[in-house]
């Protein structure tokens, strides 16, 4: 779906998780030349600004928190992130954790 919202190669960076290797992820790229996949180096939390979002989930919004089981442990995940998704403040400022730049199209938001 996002080859078809861009133009040129497309380049996901990602961690060397075992769900990022395998013939699935092999069989998309070899349908999709334009998709160009990068590793993070194995440790590098500063490089991956996702991990601060993370990070402000697990010892922020849900420190101590026990869910019934992991479909409710889902759920509250899924509605965080979706609140998280409307507070662009808050994204630029867990972002500003990395060593990567934010750039920023819309600075009013």
């Amino acid at each position: 779906d996002l080859l078809r919202h861009l133009r040129g190669a497309v380049i996901v960076v990602w961690d060397g998780g075992s769900n990022h290797k395998g013939p699935l992820i092999r069989d998309l790229l070899s349908r999709y030349p334009r998709l160009h996949l990068e590793r993070l180096p194995a440790y590098a939390p500063d490089l991956n600004p996702v991990e601060f979002i993370w990070s402000y989930l697990k010892h922020g919004l849900m420190a101590n928190y026990v869910p019934r089981d992991v479909r409710q442990l889902d759920q509250v995940v899924d509605a965080h992130l979706c609140e998280l998704a409307v507070r662009p403040t808050l994204i630029r400022a867990l972002w500003k954790g990395s060593k990567l730049p934010f750039l920023d199209k819309n600075p009013a938001t």
